[in-house]
């Protein structure tokens, strides 16, 4: 492994409206949150070719916070929050889109997994007055559809 000096960084996307992104495992993927017309929708960005493709329309007051690719490419996991009130959820998606379904409650951003899937790690918010319900937390995966070393965010391709 090289350091950051050793990327290249190259813009992938240039709408100015483009958040919160995740690499795939292979490299050869970005998700992102995409900001437009008052909604934000998930994308898949192909890096090579620059294709992408919405895997979760935006819809009014639901907001994204985030997404996380899981290491075999087939789910991407997404924080969904509906309106200010409701505590985020952690959602799934198959890669390229299809049918999402909700995975837990009470989630405080984007999730990780360990390298062997077998671990999630995700912060948890319960609500407090005294604001006492802020945490992380690890959980055992039993039939874990995936997992990811995060990234993140793109910084650029390796050169050397």
């Amino acid at each position: 492994m090289g350091l950051v000096a050793d990327l290249q960084v190259e813009p992938l996307t240039t709408s100015g409206t483009a958040d919160r992104p995740a690499i795939s495992p292979d490299g050869n993927y970005v998700v992102y949150v995409e900001n437009g017309g008052g909604q934000q929708s998930l994308r898949v960005r192909q890096v090579a070719t620059g294709s992408n493709v919405e895997i979760v329309p935006g819809e009014p007051g639901v907001g994204l916070m985030g997404a996380t690719v899981t290491p075999d490419g087939a789910f991407v996991n997404y924080v969904r929050r509906v309106g200010q009130q409701q505590s985020p959820e952690l959602w799934q998606i198959p890669f390229l889109g299809g049918s999402p379904h909700r995975l837990l409650p009470g989630i405080g951003g984007r999730v990780s997994f360990s390298p062997d899937g077998n671990q999630m790690a995700r912060s948890r918010i319960r609500s407090r007055p005294d604001g006492a319900g802020r945490g992380v937390q690890r959980r055992q995966q039993r039939a874990c559809r995936g997992s990811t070393a995060d990234a993140g965010a793109v910084l650029g391709r390796r050169t050397g």
